[in-house]
């Protein structure tokens, strides 16, 4: 069970710290781009929600601990994004069916309806979102069959959480362009 943990966290911390390296890479390399996609997302609760759970848990400490691993690949990182974006997909398509079976099915029933509305709402503005997301965070020249770029370091402070915001968009707002699963 110890190795599980401990594959997993070295998986993790792996991916956190390939993502927020690109998220340097592209804070430095187009600054105005990282920084129109950070005033978008920042708005919203779930960045800030994140914001306060990277802080909380000590997700810096976790990335900056010891030597830095290795960057993650491209296919490997996108591999590791599809499920959860799989995920966050199908409970926005599913929504209402949770209130299928339950003890109060009359009042379920009358908050089927909103919900549903509710439902099919939330999908198109995500759908909207993933498609703006996939479109702001093509790369202007299209994909290449260039090698992976050396990216830069990891930076400590300020700059971390939003570094992996940008390296999560930038890698995660192609596969929402397409299908997720």
């Amino acid at each position: 069970m110890l190795d599980l943990v401990r594959r997993s966290n070295a998986r993790t911390r792996a991916v956190l710290c390939t993502l927020a390296r690109l998220g340097v890479a592209m804070r430095h390399e187009e600054p105005e781009r990282a920084a129109r996609l950070l005033e978008a997302l920042g708005v919203w609760p779930v960045y800030k929600g994140g914001q306060f759970l990277f802080d909380l848990l000590e997700w810096e400490d976790f990335l900056l601990d010891g030597t830095p691993p290795p960057p993650v690949g491209a296919e490997d990182l996108a591999a590791a994004l599809r499920l959860p974006l799989r995920l966050l997909s199908e409970a926005v398509d599913t929504a209402p069916a949770v209130l299928r079976g339950v003890p109060t099915q009359r009042t379920a029933a009358a908050f089927d309806l909103p919900l549903r509305f509710l439902t099919a709402t939330a999908k198109a503005a995500l759908d909207g979102i993933a498609g703006d997301l996939g479109s702001m965070t093509a790369p202007a020249s299209g994909p290449s069959d260039e090698p992976e770029r050396e990216l830069p370091p990891l930076e400590a402070g300020f700059h971390l959480y939003q570094d992996i915001v940008l390296g999560t968009v930038a890698t995660a707002g192609p596969l929402l362009d397409g299908p997720t699963g």
